[in-house]
């Protein structure tokens, strides 16, 4: 709450002289859906296809999935490990882990290890956020040096992103859905492996942006709007501190 706020605080306190950042062209927008997806990530997998291709993300929930449960069950629970990096076979994959994964192999040798599965690109997005976020490509920009926002529908605002305010604004307004709540432990673990639980508490992420009851399209800001009750909003309860 208080990233967003500072943000648009900046934005809605200026003068609004400042010229906004373009939109990409017609032209750069036809690379989504085509060599990008939709949302501009890289269509193609990587060389050795360790990474593959999108193809459109999983459509259809798990065989498992119960209704109304707040579980989502993974979808991929059968499949095998194609590696598994151990102690001793750590040495072959040392560019690929970090200090101190490589710490806990060699400290745990008997019960540590690392399981590799196959890469997915499982994500499938609604609709209307693509399309959204195809109009956005050619008509949202920013404004005020990047810290403000024009012209943006309920989507990803910048699918080709140019400047790194623009990859902040596609992090704030990314499509997780309406809302959502998640209960959190934090928990701290010493060097001999005990475990002190520290903080439990509960969070609420809120995006009106993508409420279907308020307009598509976010308002153009004035200095006396109040546009960033129609962005984002987190609400951070520790229910309990140990």
């Amino acid at each position: 709450m208080t990233f967003s706020k500072c943000i648009l605080a900046v934005a809605l306190s200026a003068a609004f002289s400042m010229a906004a950042h373009a939109a990409v062209t017609a032209e750069e927008a036809k690379q989504l859906g085509t060599t990008l997806t939709l949302v501009g990530a890289e269509k193609a997998g990587n060389a050795d296809q360790s990474i593959p291709a999108y193809t459109g993300g999983l459509t259809t929930p798990p065989a498992a999935y119960k209704s109304g449960s707040g579980i989502r069950p993974d979808p991929y629970s059968n499949e095998k490990p194609l590696i598994s990096i151990t102690s001793k076979n750590m040495a072959q994959y040392k560019d690929k882990l970090t200090v101190a994964t490589q710490q806990l192999l060699e400290r745990y040798p008997d019960s540590y290890r690392v399981d590799l599965y196959p890469t997915h690109r499982s994500v499938a997005l609604p609709k209307f956020v693509t399309d959204n976020t195809f109009k956005n490509a050619t008509g949202a920009s920013t404004t005020d040096e990047g810290v403000g926002l024009k012209g943006a529908h309920a989507g990803y605002p910048f699918p080709i992103p140019k400047t790194g305010n623009e990859v902040m604004w596609n992090h704030l307004l990314r499509y997780v859905g309406q809302a959502y709540i998640s209960k959190f432990d934090s928990v701290v673990v010493d060097s001999a492996g005990k475990a002190t639980l520290s903080t439990t508490g509960e969070i609420t992420q809120e995006y009106p942006i993508y409420d279907p009851k308020k307009p598509v399209k976010l308002p153009q800001p004035t200095p006396t709007s109040d546009s960033k009750s129609n962005i984002w909003a987190l609400h951070a309860v520790p229910v309990k501190a140990y």
